[in-house]
């Protein structure tokens, strides 16, 4: 319940600061147009060469993209422990090291740390704002609404909107 848009000078902001943190690495070993294509070992060499934010942005990026593949390897796994252990890691990370969360999303995924049948919790979109993702063990599902949300109420003074939803297939061609 709080509005947001990435078309202001932040996202355009974060995107100056990873891109400035690329372009060093890039001039140290080339081959590095992306932060997807570079790793933490270049922040580890080649860190103090940017300014303190660009850093963040970056340990944020490269770091988020290892927690995507380890968190679909989970999933392939069934490991649900470590699914939600990466979901909060990237929660965090967006927030302090991308600093692209907002008080009332790090409230959202905080209150939820100790509801019965939380699997993990993370801002999710855009940023600056908007949603959490919250995955829940379907038995525990509409108690864990009632129960976030009257947290949320409570400590945030908004009553939130929140949506139980599955997972499903997805797109694929309909014969």
């Amino acid at each position: 319940m709080v509005k947001h848009s990435i078309a202001g000078g932040d996202y355009a902001t974060r995107r100056a600061e990873s891109e400035a943190a690329c372009a060093i690495i890039n001039s140290h070993r080339g081959g590095v147009p992306f932060l997807r294509d570079a790793t933490l070992e270049d922040l580890d060499k080649w860190g103090h060469e940017m300014t303190p934010k660009s850093l963040k942005r970056a340990r944020h990026v490269i770091s988020e993209n290892l927690r995507t593949v380890a968190a679909a390897e989970a999933l392939l796994r069934g490991d649900m422990a470590e699914l939600g252990r990466l979901m909060a890691e990237a929660h965090w990370s967006y927030s302090k090291d991308f600093e692209g969360s907002c008080v009332e999303a790090d409230a959202m995924v905080n209150l939820a740390q100790d509801l019965p049948g939380l699997i993990g919790a993370r801002l999710t979109g855009g940023g600056f704002g908007g949603c959490t993702i919250n995955l829940v063990e379907q038995s525990e599902a509409e108690d864990f609404v009632e129960a976030l949300a009257g947290r949320y109420t409570t400590e945030i003074g908004i009553v939130p909107q929140i949506h139980i939803c599955h997972a499903s297939d997805g797109a694929h061609r309909v014969e």
